[in-house]
């Protein structure tokens, strides 16, 4: 019977990527990222949190984030991206540069039951380029520095090689 089941799995799994089988989309849908060096850390958002694309053509703003942690018994590690920056996509000229309007980061590392108050810089001083756009997928770069918020935050944060590829959503 346990034999039976998990061969089963294993054919709906393979019948799952096959071609005509609804996994051609899936393949040509690559999966989104966003990568940066904060303060000479590496933020690669993790968990089930999932990253962040939205685009209104209205007001032409962009708001790309992402969530790392990273979870253990009594200790841990929450850290949270944010950028926004207008930015006119539809017009189809690339790259296009853009100053974030809003940028926000957070990092709470923790030991203990009781998470404390997170470590956070907000404010101007990200600046973005959009290297490409093709109606659903935005991709690009940023870097630059924002200044301390609340926390313990004593000076600026600095981004470094920061690159995302984000489906809208």
């Amino acid at each position: 019977m346990r034999r039976r089941l998990v061969c089963a799995l294993l054919a709906a799994a393979v019948l799952a990527g096959a071609p005509g089988a609804g996994g051609a989309a899936a393949r040509q849908r690559k999966k989104s990222s966003l990568t940066a060096t904060i303060n000479g850390k590496r933020f690669k958002p993790t968990g089930k949190v999932p990253l962040v694309a939205a685009y209104d053509p209205g007001t032409d703003l962009l708001v790309i984030g992402g969530t790392s942690t990273k979870i253990r018994p009594r200790r841990g590690t929450v850290r949270i991206l944010a950028i926004s920056c207008i930015v006119d996509l539809d017009a189809g000229v690339f790259p296009a540069p853009c100053t974030a309007t809003t940028a926000q980061y957070s990092d709470n590392t923790y030991t203990g039951r009781i998470p404390g108050t997170p470590t956070a810089w907000a404010g101007e001083g990200i600046g973005m380029t959009i290297d490409s756009y093709d109606g659903t997928r935005v991709r690009g770069t940023f870097s630059g520095s924002l200044p301390p918020g609340i926390g313990g935050a004593t000076g600026p944060a600095t981004f470094s090689d920061g690159r995302f590829s984000l489906v809208l959503g």
